[in-house]
C-alpha cells in the first residue's frame, strides 16, 4: 500500500507504471483506495489493518 500524492491517477495507469519498473507478476492484481494509511505507534505500516481493509473492500471476507 502506498499513499498517492495525486488521487486522480487511474488504476490502469498506476498498474502500467508499476509494470514498467517491476516484473508483470509483481504488479498488483487489485487496487484498493483509502483516504489515509494507518500506521502503528512506531511509524511502521499497520499490516493487520491493511489486510482487513483490503479483504473487506474486495469482498473476500
Amino acid at each position: 500500500m502506498v499513499q498517492l500524492s495525486d488521487p486522480s491517477i487511474e488504476d490502469k495507469a498506476l498498474v502500467q507504471s508499476v509494470e514498467e519498473t517491476l516484473a508483470a507478476y509483481k504488479a498488483p492484481k487489485h487496487i484498493v483506495r483509502v483516504d489515509v494509511l494507518k500506521r502503528q505507534a512506531n511509524g511502521k505500516s499497520n499490516y493487520r489493518w491493511a489486510t482487513s481493509t483490503a479483504t473487506k473492500a474486495l469482498g473476500l471476507d
